[in-house]
């Protein structure tokens, strides 16, 4: 797939997302554009901020554990995830005549440490980027908090469980769901 490919997926999928919204595909009434990134069976967070350019991922899995990347390279292909995904978010702004796009193509992304990051749980990451969705505001934020206790204290298990179950029900009540009253009627 060639960058004009790439873009015009890009494109398609931000106008999906904004439906409804069609005069906002530039983004520029937007301070934060937040992306969740699946690669190899592992979830985390790029955040796009566009007030105090900033780029932000988010990752769960502690930076000793972690195989998230920040490679570049002039050649596209062989970037890592992080840089690909920068690379074409700012392609997108500048074909939206946003002017952020100028700013953002200098910025160097940056992974963020939390207290909160984890050694052993490499299975709830997709859990941990629903929670950071939630409570993420702006880049450089000292101390950001999202509410997770340390791995070490024992009681983050306690917290994904009741967060699994929340976004869980959340799910499956959205009135996205196509299985949604089936599923009302089943446990009423």
């Amino acid at each position: 797939m060639d960058e004009a490919e790439r873009l015009d997926v890009i494109a398609t999928s931000i106008k999906e997302l904004l439906k409804g919204s069609e005069d906002k595909p530039n983004l520029k009434a937007f301070r934060v554009v937040l992306i969740p990134i699946a690669e190899n069976g592992h979830y985390y967070l790029i955040c796009f901020d566009l007030k105090n350019p900033a780029i932000e991922v988010i990752d769960n899995i502690h930076e000793t554990k972690s195989f998230v990347g920040l490679q570049d390279n002039d050649d596209y292909n062989k970037k890592d995830t992080v840089l690909k995904v920068k690379h074409m978010f700012v392609a997108y702004l500048k074909a939206m005549h946003n002017a952020k796009w100028k700013e953002m193509k200098t910025v160097e992304p940056k992974k963020l440490k939390m207290t909160w990051q984890t050694k052993k749980n490499s299975i709830d990451c997709g859990v941990f980027v629903m929670r950071h969705m939630e409570a993420y505001k702006e880049s450089g934020v000292k101390n950001w908090e999202c509410g997770f206790k340390t791995e070490k204290s024992n009681k983050q298990d306690a917290q994904i469980s009741l967060l699994r179950q929340k976004y869980a029900a959340k799910i499956l009540l959205s009135k996205a769901n196509l299985h949604r009253d089936s599923v009302i009627q089943k446990t009423s």
